[in-house]
């Protein structure tokens, strides 16, 4: 473990295997790792799952990318296909305040607005897990979530889900669909990078390829 911690801790692309790393020290998290090492034992490439999508992280680079939807059991230290890769983007804009109207989420609210957020039915055992751990890394200050609310319903959401000591990761941007197009995914993304800035990290995400230019207009590139 700290060599993993180590290996990830100030890594740009290592968030989100850093906040599993450390939360793994007390209790098993979501999501698995799989370590690689040279013949001298060196760790030289982690593999991260969190039931989302796989991250491979070397040393140099960062691949994430979704399961194949037409594969069952793929072979993890396999370099993933093209169409199956999600884009890396980083925060280059000016600073940002925290937007009027959002809201930081703990606790039983957290946890609420992961069930608001879900169709009845598509609940898990994998998303069940993440839940908990999206709330530990929150408790831990590894991770925050933000939302906004309509009339006391949740109209969309965004969280850092991840950090470590360069960088903070971005993701389950999230807008119920009564509520869309009407700015709120802007608003929060905002909120996160806010935070993370003031905490002096660099705001970073993944995204699928028909969003780069939605994130490019709030200034990632």
């Amino acid at each position: 473990m700290p060599a993993l911690l180590d290996f990830s801790r100030n890594h740009p692309w290592g968030a989100e295997i850093y906040t599993t790393a450390t939360l793994c020290e007390a209790q098993p998290a979501i999501g698995s790792l799989w370590m690689g090492s040279d013949e001298k034992k060196r760790l030289r490439l982690v593999i991260c799952d969190n039931g989302a999508y796989i991250t491979y992280l070397t040393a140099r680079r960062c691949i994430a990318a979704k399961p194949p939807e037409d594969e069952e059991g793929p072979d993890l230290f396999a370099r993933p296909k093209l169409r199956y890769r999600l884009c890396r983007m980083v925060y280059r804009g000016k600073a940002a305040a925290v937007p009027e109207g959002v809201e930081p989420l703990r606790g039983g609210a957290l946890l609420a607005m992961y069930e608001a957020i879900r169709e009845p039915g598509a609940r898990s055992e994998n998303t069940e897990k993440r839940y908990v751990f999206r709330a530990r890394s929150v408790n831990a200050g590894l991770a925050e979530t933000f939302a906004v609310y309509e009339n006391e319903s949740l109209a969309s959401t965004a969280s850092v889900v991840a950090s470590n000591a360069v960088a903070a990761l971005i993701g389950d941007v999230y807008t119920v669909f009564a509520f869309r197009f009407q700015g709120y995914a802007t608003r929060l993304t905002e909120a996160c990078v806010a935070h993370a800035r003031r905490q002096g990290l660099t705001p970073a995400l993944y995204c699928e390829k028909p969003m780069k230019r939605f994130y490019r207009r709030m200034g990632f590139r």
